[in-house]
């Protein structure tokens, strides 16, 4: 009785760590990047060239004043997308299952038995 206590105290402390270490840092680009100052020049009539830490200046006019090109969005690391993903790969999963096990469901096909022996025919 206390193994399983203590495993999910584990379980839950890890995935609080994880959690805390997944979610991306709104201002990482705010210390790595900065705007270059000839990045309105033109090489024989090409764009000049901006190493990765360099990047346009931005002048942030009307509509865009209130976005921040340096601030990093978050993707994939709210819990609640997690949930979803693991929700639509249980019912794919079970589909499969459904299919392969016992010929039901939209994967019916793969209850038949098949090896790539089967198409050689009869061996002479």
């Amino acid at each position: 009785m206390r193994t399983a206590w203590m495993a999910r105290r584990l379980v839950a402390a890890g995935g609080r760590r994880l959690l805390a270490e997944a979610r991306p840092e709104a201002d990482v680009l705010r210390g790595r990047v900065r705007a270059s100052p000839q990045w309105r020049e033109t090489t024989d009539g090409r764009a000049a060239r901006l190493d990765p830490s360099r990047t346009i200046s931005v002048t942030r006019k009307r509509s865009w004043r209130s976005r921040d090109p340096l601030v990093v969005e978050p993707g994939w690391w709210a819990p609640w997308q997690a949930l979803g993903l693991g929700i639509w790969a249980g019912a794919i999963g079970l589909a499969w299952w459904q299919g392969s096990r016992h010929g039901r469901g939209p994967l019916a096909e793969l209850h038949e038995p098949w090896g790539p022996w089967d198409d050689l025919g009869p061996e002479g």
